[in-house]
């Protein structure tokens, strides 16, 4: 699932049942392998543990 209001770059990976919150700000080549809680920002490679909060 992803959320509203969501920012998405180009050639990432999701994995299957992975959700993305609302007010998310992804950059490109992200891969993620868990869940990405509300209003984060992910801007560095590798899986998903960039995550920073507004």
């Amino acid at each position: 699932m992803i959320g509203n209001d969501v920012w998405i770059g180009g050639q990432l990976i999701i994995f299957l049942g992975v959700a993305i919150g609302n007010k998310i700000v992804v950059a490109a080549g992200s891969v993620f392998t868990k869940d990405i809680p509300d209003n984060s920002q992910f801007w560095g490679p590798g899986q998903g543990d960039s995550v920073a909060k507004e």
